[in-house]
């Protein structure tokens, strides 16, 4: 097959969905975000681009030299202390679409692929559109439907024209594949469920240390958003080691470098001590996947994702999962089985449940043995890369 992606290829997920089909087809990768790597055996066109944050925001461990170009030390400061510049940002960036479409369509007429694939439908899916290829996938990525498209009207309206468009969708949470109906999918369109950007890689990820011999450590890795709440989890891990029994725990952040100053301005503000702090840059999956194999919890508030690739990969090293009570998260977490929920804006409520994650070492046993079986049996890599090249053969054929 001759397959054209449409995607940032500064995201790790999208190099690893990427460095799979091409090993076993010709693929072209064209990069809605300035990028100057290589990859093997693929071709890469990085689309011109005005509105550019580099990579000192993007959740790659390329973004931590903490060097960035100017508007990315910007963009990335003003939208901790100012979340308006995030919708500003999200609405001028509409811009990149026009100029990226025309350059797109000149790329994939020359490549002239089976099919285009967009790895999300804000803005990728508008690029594909104009490029006006057949056939094309979209993937709805975790907040396409419930949060860009529904609280941006120029993102809801294009996301209402480029649906109806579309020859199939994926989506990484079936709540997504159940809302894309409302966007207008025709029935004819192809649908299929591909959790976590292709899967977790279990040769990588995989099961760590027992309960009893964790770091009594609380990781976030999320990185910084206007829909992410780390307030909420620094003022829970200060309400917890307040309490003797836990005063040994650490919250450990990773994040963007050009974040680290925000993060410790507001622990100080908050009052953890800084002997219960930790924080540094993204890391590489096998460095990553070492730390979620060491501690005892990772924590993630957020108030609208779909299904995250952190809790999936946490789930399979045997770090237990305390997540925020969204449906997409339910889809995975029997809450008091293999995990832990709780309401992104309540630090009360989020203490307790760490609380209980740390007290609780059978609870942890029990969830490190269930959730590794369901990432083995749901989003294993070897098993859901193979089912996508396969939905790609079914949209050519028909």
């Amino acid at each position: 097959m001759k397959i054209a992606i449409i995607a940032d290829a500064r995201s790790e997920h999208t190099r690893r969905w990427v460095g799979y089909l091409a090993e076993r087809d010709e693929v072209l990768l064209l990069s809605t975000h300035p990028f100057g790597g290589t990859m093997e055996a693929v071709k890469i066109v990085s689309l011109p681009k005005i509105f550019s944050a580099g990579n000192s925001i993007a959740r790659s461990t390329q973004g931590n030299t903490g060097k960035g170009n100017l508007s990315a030390r910007l963009i990335s400061r003003s939208l901790l202390r100012l979340p308006i510049v995030w919708r500003l940002w999200q609405s001028c960036s509409l811009a990149d679409v026009f100029v990226q479409g025309r350059s797109a369509r000149r790329e994939i007429e020359r490549f002239r692929p089976d099919l285009v694939h967009a790895m999300r439908i804000q803005n990728e899916g508008y690029v594909a559109a104009l490029t006006r290829w057949h056939p094309f996938i979209l993937s709805v990525m975790g907040n396409d439907f419930v949060y860009t498209a529904r609280h941006f009207l120029l993102h809801r309206i294009g996301t209402k024209k480029v649906v109806p468009l579309c020859d199939g969708i994926t989506a990484d949470c079936q709540r997504d594949l159940r809302l894309a109906g409302e966007f207008g999918l025709k029935p004819s369109a192809a649908r299929e469920y591909f959790p976590s950007n292709g899967g977790v890689d279990l040769r990588v990820f995989s099961t760590g240390g027992e309960p009893n011999g964790r770091k009594r450590e609380i990781l976030y890795f999320r990185g910084i958003s206007p829909l992410y709440r780390p307030i909420t989890l620094i003022k829970a891990v200060r309400i917890l080691t307040d309490r003797a029994e836990f005063a040994d725990v650490v919250l450990h952040i990773l994040a963007p470098t050009v974040s680290g100053p925000w993060f410790e301005e507001k622990r100080a503000k908050y009052g953890l001590p800084r002997e219960n702090f930790k924080i540094g840059g993204f890391l590489a999956p096998p460095d990553l996947a070492r730390l979620l194999q060491e501690v005892a919890i990772v924590a993630s508030p957020t108030i609208s994702d779909g299904t995250p690739n952190s809790m999936l990969e946490a789930m399979a090293c045997g770090a237990f999962p305390v997540m925020s009570d969204l449906e997409s998260n339910r889809e995975w977490i029997a809450a008091g089985e293999n995990g832990l929920t709780f309401d992104p804006n309540d630090p009360q409520d989020l203490a307790a449940k760490l609380a209980t994650a740390l007290d609780d070492i059978s609870l942890r046993q029990e969830a490190q043995r269930i959730n590794y079986n369901i990432v083995r049996k749901r989003v294993d890599y070897g098993r859901v890369m193979p089912a996508v090249r396969q939905f790609y053969q079914r949209l050519i054929k028909s």
